[in-house]
């Protein structure tokens, strides 16, 4: 047996008796993740789905809002802001 690796893992079951509850969780977590090829990829894809879902839904309610569900059409609007 290698001393120095019974060492490491001593240390390593002190540093993790030493965190609190949501730490651990987030530590196994993240360890899952990341050592699960298939995990990776979901969470990419996750996030990327998430960020284009929030990207189209500001620039519907900045730029195709007025266009399809009220009356007034952007040159309305815009005339109206700057005179």
């Amino acid at each position: 047996m290698d001393p120095f690796a019974q060492f490491g893992k001593n240390e390593q079951q002190l540093q993790m008796q030493k965190l609190s509850a949501p730490e651990k969780i987030m530590l196994t977590s993240t360890k899952a993740i990341v050592g699960n090829k298939f995990a990776r990829t979901f969470v990419f894809f996750y996030a990327l789905a998430l960020h284009t879902l929030i990207f189209v839904s500001m620039w519907h309610a900045a730029h195709g809002h007025h266009t399809q569900c009220c009356p007034c059409s952007h040159k309305d609007i815009l005339s109206g802001m700057h005179g």
